[in-house]
């Protein structure tokens, strides 16, 4: 899997990566089924409004560090 920025487009519809936008940088992101589009995902749920615009970009979510198990 490529650890480089690749368009929305390409992004999974399962699990969470990080997404990129103009307005907020980078942040993780997750596919919302509900309204069928990519979202923010804020330590207070899931979000899309005119402060959370969709991401453009996507990448992986990095490993973890060495050592720490999930």
């Amino acid at each position: 899997m490529s650890d480089k920025w690749q368009p929305i487009k390409t992004a999974p519809k399962t699990g969470t990566f990080l997404g990129f936008d103009s307005v907020i940088g980078v942040y993780q992101a997750i596919w919302d089924k509900k309204i069928d589009e990519f979202i923010c995902l804020t330590s207070w749920g899931h979000e899309k409004d005119e402060f959370f615009p969709a991401p453009t970009h996507w990448m992986p979510l990095p490993d973890p560090p060495k050592g720490v198990t999930r």
